[in-house]
């Protein structure tokens, strides 16, 4: 019989979560990781196997509150070029208001981990998949409602704009600034506007 686990799983993944966000997968120790969490190495490899495991968990984590946030978005605002608009602007503002400036922990995992771990690997393409699939239901959705006709085809335009966003925060991450990043976002939004 397993033995019960002493911890409170949630908060283990939040500050994980965290400090994987903060200083990437290959500068976080696993010393960082008892630090952070309150658990001796053995507990952390009996409860997630190993780092990039446990990598994995915090990635799972940080996309279902992601994805819980560009959903409300797009669940408040039947536009679909306002929602884009508010989504990639409130995102981009949350962020550039952090202190560590840490960016989107997806869009560093992008940058740091792709195709190093075959896991993370999947799980990103899996993101970007899934991520350019509520963009395109919601510009495909409400655009016919609006009886707004797009010349680029849906599913390009939401690849563009999963690209913008992914951009812009891969930006941030690396010292970009607010007069640069934004106005590039403002040109996406106009650029929506006048293909229809």
């Amino acid at each position: 019989m397993a033995r019960p686990r002493n911890f409170q799983e949630t908060e283990v993944l939040n500050a994980v979560t965290e400090l994987f966000w903060k200083k990437g997968f290959a500068d976080t120790s696993i010393t960082d990781l008892e630090q952070v969490t309150g658990l001796t190495r053995t507990s952390i490899y009996a409860a997630y196997e190993n780092k990039k495991s446990l990598y994995h968990r915090s990635l799972c984590l940080y996309q279902s509150q992601a994805f819980t946030h560009v959903q409300r978005i797009f669940d408040e605002i039947e536009n679909p070029i306002e929602a884009i608009r508010v989504l990639l602007t409130e995102t981009l503002q949350r962020a550039f208001n952090d202190d560590d400036k840490k960016g989107c922990f997806i869009a560093n995992a992008a940058a740091e981990m792709y195709q190093n771990c075959e896991l993370t690997t999947s799980f990103l393409t899996d993101n970007k998949n899934k991520f350019v699939q509520l963009i395109k239901d919601k510009l495909s959705t409400d655009v016919s409602k609006l009886k707004i006709e797009l010349r680029p085809k849906v599913d390009v335009l939401a690849a563009f704009i999963f690209t913008s966003y992914s951009g812009s925060m891969i930006m941030l991450k690396n010292g970009g600034k607010k007069e640069e990043i934004f106005p590039a976002i403002d040109l996406l939004i106009d650029f929506i506007k006048e293909s229809n």
